[in-house]
This record gives C-alpha cells, structure tokens and sequence, in this order.
C-alpha cells in the first residue's frame, strides 16, 4: 500500500506501482505469446490449465459457489441499493461506471478470478527453472528485509516523535502513536507482510537446501508485535484455529505438544501486544457500547467507527439470522453485496451520508476478508476458499519428510490466517511460489 500513487476515483481501482508492473508483465507476456504463436510447435507448448486440475479444483468450487451466492443475492435483493449510485459522482466518468451498483459486483468477481491466476497460475509458467525460482525468491527477500530495515530505522525515529515514513506516497499521511510499517503501507499490511516473508524466506531456504534460521521467526514476530494491529492479532487467532482444526484428527502426543505450544505462543504474541500498546486497549473500552449502538441505529463508538466495514456485514448476518434467514450464512450473498450492506447499514446510522476520500465511489468493502468471504459466499465457501490454498501445499509436500511437511502446512495455515483477517493477496502468492517451486523441481504433482 505504500506505493500506492491515487486513489480509486480515478480508475475504478487505486492505483499503484505494483499495478503498473504488473501490466508491464502482462504486455510483455502477451508480446510474448503472439511472437511464438506463428510456430505450430510452440503453440502446442500454450496449454491453459484446467479449472478441474487438483491443484486449482478447490479454488474453482469456491468460485462456482460464489456464482450462484451472486445469483441468489440478486434474487432476495442484497444488491439493491439505488441510493450508491446518487452518492457515486466523484471521479472519472470511467470510475462511476465501474463502481456502479450494477456494475461494481461483476468487478469484484473479475478481481478474484485475476488474482488467482496472475498470482497463483502465472508464476508456474513464469518461473520454470530452479534458477528462475531462486532468483525469485533472493529478490524477494532482498525486498522484504530492506522494507523491514527501513520500517525499524523508523521507528526508531519515531521514539523522537520524527516520522520518517507516511502511510502512502499519494496522500502523505503520517501513521501516529510509532507504529512499525516500513514499506508495507499501514501497519495492519505490514502484520501480514511480514509472516508472507518470514513464509517465503523458509520457501528459499528450502528451496536452497540449507537450514532455515530462527532468526527470522524472532525478527518476524518483533515486527509483528511493534505493528500494533488489531486485525493482525486477530489473523493469529485465525491461524490458530485453522492448525487446530488441521490437527484435529491426527492428534498424538507429539502433535497435542506442538498445538499447545503453538496456541500458547500466540496468546504470549497478543497479551505482549496488548501491554505495549495504549490503542488496543481503547478498542476493550468501546466495545462494551457496541451492540446497543448497532440496536438502536446509532453511529458506532468513536474507535470501533473506524472498522465499521467489518462490523456492520457481520450485524446484517444476525439480523438475518433472528428472521431465520439461513441461507446468506451458508453459501453468502454473492461478490460485492458485503459493500451493499456496508453503505445501507451506514445510512440508517448517520444523519448525512459521508463518504471518505478513498470511499468517494460509495465502495464499502470489508477490509477482513474472513467477514467478506463469510458474506458474500457463506461457511461452505470459507471452507473451500481456504482448502483451495492449503490443500494444494500439503499435496505437493506429500513426499517430504514428516517434519519438513509440517513446516510447509505451518507456514501455509499463518499466511491464510493473516490474509483472513486482512484483505491482500499474500495467501496467492506464497501459493503461487510454492507450486512453481515444486513444479520447477520436476516434483509429482499429477
């Protein structure tokens, strides 16, 4: 987020460097594809994968479930909301377009299908020799160990009330109370860069032959801690939960040890949390004031206003629960109809509809993408948006020994676990990077 150059109301979508390179990397990909289709024998070698390929079938059911949320989403009306589109005046006349509330949801189904394959699909294709994936991955190391520099020489500073780094290169805005951040954009992107890191620093490891040093893990967990984000925290709950459901069924005592280790250090992550920070504690005062806020239609508590977009689609579920309207719980209400229940829900509760400079297309996306994924495709889609990452690594690991698989499903479950609690496409792309790893190795994955 960091790179971030302007906001959505320009496109439809912010803008940002990582965006500009990728289309870099799909001209050059295309150029490439058009200079070697003349030859007969090369075209032979363009195979699509396919969407039943057991490494990509999870992620396709999911998808397919998705569909037909959308479509019964449609039916009960969770898109309907007209009123977005009188909101919807600022910006491009492209980025009222695309953020129309008719148009808005196919965008969102078009981002998800995009994310899969440029970063999970591509990166086979892309990186094919064990040299390809090794450099690769000394790149990206390289880039998360400076981003990491630079974000602790930071807050360094900031003990001095010098603020080094802004939130973003677009706005300028400066992060507050010396939170760790470095070239991540906010400090709750930051919580889950950080562990994709310290994840594909095992994967080169790995991928090298050599030990995987501890190190890195303390590094990881200090940055972590030194981020102060809530939603981090809550993405380690999640990760502990996932390695408990995981474990659940292969429980030995060796592996009841290691969950118990596991979750005990994670409750030492949060309480360490918690005791050096002043604003994780404003979050136990306000929470009292919560649920008669949203009974009544109130405008939130002052510090839980700020994660309204993950409160509110969770609020509309209970809502639909105590009319015994089960379904939206089930398989969700379909891409995009969590932003719907976002602006409706802010409606009933504000006395003027006020929308935020990044918000000026009234697109009120959750930032959790374990509340977005439990909206818009409900628990059988949670399940199979996270079988869809994690079932492919421990396939692919099969043929490793007990303890080097263990290691992958770890790091596999952290990544997912973070990416639930904050939307971005770090669970894609350690996804990605791992199967072109093995791949790259001649492993069986047929």
């Amino acid at each position: 987020m960091f790179f971030v150059l302007t906001d959505r109301s320009i496109s439809g979508l912010s803008g940002s460097v990582s965006r500009l390179l990728q289309i870099v990397v799909l001209i050059g990909l295309t150029l490439k594809i058009l200079s070697i289709a003349v030859s007969q024998s090369a075209a032979k070698r363009l195979a699509v994968p396919s969407i039943v390929h057991p490494l990509y079938r999870n992620f396709s059911i999911y998808m397919f479930i998705a569909l037909l949320a959308g479509m019964t989403g449609v039916a009960t009306g969770s898109y309907d909301l007209s009123i977005t589109d009188e909101y919807n005046s600022e910006g491009t006349q492209f980025s009222r377009f695309v953020n129309k509330a008719t148009i808005r949801p196919v965008v969102e189904y078009l981002i998800t299908v995009y994310y899969f394959i440029y970063f999970a699909i591509l990166p086979t294709y892309l990186l094919r020799r064990r040299q390809e994936v090794g450099y690769f991955l000394s790149v990206f190391k390289i880039a998360v160990v400076c981003s990491g520099v630079v974000g602790f020489v930071s807050l360094g500073f900031g003990f001095f009330e010098i603020e080094l780094l802004p939130r973003a290169l677009a706005d300028g805005r400066v992060i507050g109370d010396n939170r760790f951040h470095g070239l991540f954009g906010e400090p709750r992107n930051a919580f889950g860069a950080v562990f994709l890191g310290l994840a594909m620093c095992h994967l080169g490891a790995y991928q090298k032959g050599i030990g995987f040093s501890k190190g890195w893990i303390v590094a990881a967990i200090t940055a972590a801690v030194a981020t102060q984000s809530a939603s981090g925290l809550v993405g380690l709950l999640c990760f502990a939960g996932l390695y408990i459901l995981y474990s659940f069924g292969r429980l030995g005592v060796r592996s009841s040890l290691r969950v118990v280790g596991i979750v005990l250090t994670i409750l030492m992550i949060i309480i360490g949390t918690f005791a050096i920070s002043d604003r994780l504690e404003r979050y136990l005062v306000a929470a009292p004031e919560l649920w008669n806020a949203l009974e009544n239609e109130e405008v939130l508590p002052a510090y839980l206003e700020q994660q309204k977009e993950d409160i509110y689609p969770l609020y509309d579920l209970i809502l639909k629960w105590r009319n015994n309207d089960i379904l939206p719980l089930v398989i969700g209400s379909g891409f995009g109809s969590a932003s719907v229940a976002n602006n409706r829900l802010s409606l009933a509760s504000e006395d003027r509809f006020v929308l935020a400079p990044d918000e000026a297309a009234g697109v009120r996306n959750p930032h959790s993408q374990l509340v977005r994924t439990i909206y818009e495709s409900g628990v059988i889609g949670l399940w199979f948006f996270v079988w869809a990452f994690v079932w492919p690594v421990s396939y692919l690991t099969r043929h490793l020994q007990p303890r080097l698989r263990h290691q992958f499903i770890i790091f596999s479950l952290l990544v997912m676990g973070v990416t639930l609690s904050y939307r971005s496409t770090a669970v894609f792309v350690y996804f990605g990077a791992v199967v072109a790893m093995f791949r790259s190795s001649q492993a069986t994955v047929e």
